[in-house]
């Protein structure tokens, strides 16, 4: 009697992160978990990644998302609109590349515009900005600091041939925000 092997379907990459993102979230008790949808549309389609990845949004203490992101997703690039859609997360803060980046936290709304920078490469970008956010609010710095330095760091990154640079200086992060030059890089 021949043997017949069984055709096995193999999970594609995204099924596999959405269930250990999923695992995460639902561990998440006393941490806070961060959740950046990054979408990257040739390895998920948006139309089947724009519910799952909402579900996994809500779930997170903080989402990043970027406004493109946002419009290819759920429809709309415009900062209120997607808190109505991710109401759950604590923070959320929606990117809008060279625009200024919002974020919505302890019941407020705050935006921060970014530096003006010459762009060498922008790969790495997101991940500083997110970075710096992250960084700024475990050091217990209020959420328009935290875009500051999530601007800040990403601006280092867009400088280079790599996707990682050396941080700024402490005093650059620190720099008030009423002294008008925080944002020239």
């Amino acid at each position: 009697m021949p043997c017949r092997a069984r055709r096995q379907r193999w999970p594609r990459a995204w099924e596999i992160c959405e269930a250990l993102v999923g695992d995460l979230l639902h561990r998440k008790g006393r941490y806070t978990v961060s959740f950046d949808v990054n979408l990257r549309a040739a390895l998920w389609p948006p139309g089947e990644a724009a519910e799952p990845l909402r579900v996994l949004a809500r779930r997170a203490g903080t989402v990043f998302v970027g406004a493109d992101e946002a419009a290819t997703l759920w429809g709309t690039d415009d900062p209120d609109g997607v808190r109505k859609l991710l109401p759950g997360p604590s923070e959320l803060v929606v990117k809008d590349g060279a625009g200024p980046a919002v974020a919505f936290a302890d019941g407020q709304r705050y935006a921060v515009a970014a530096p003006a920078v010459e762009v060498v490469e922008p790969v790495g970008a997101g991940d500083a900005f997110a970075a710096g956010y992250l960084a700024a609010r475990r050091f217990g710095r209020p959420p328009l600091h935290a875009l500051r330095w999530g601007h800040l760091l990403a601006a280092a990154v867009l400088r280079v041939h790599s996707d990682h640079a050396a941080p700024p200086d402490r005093r650059e992060l620190e720099r008030p925000a009423d002294d008008g030059g925080w944002n020239r890089c």
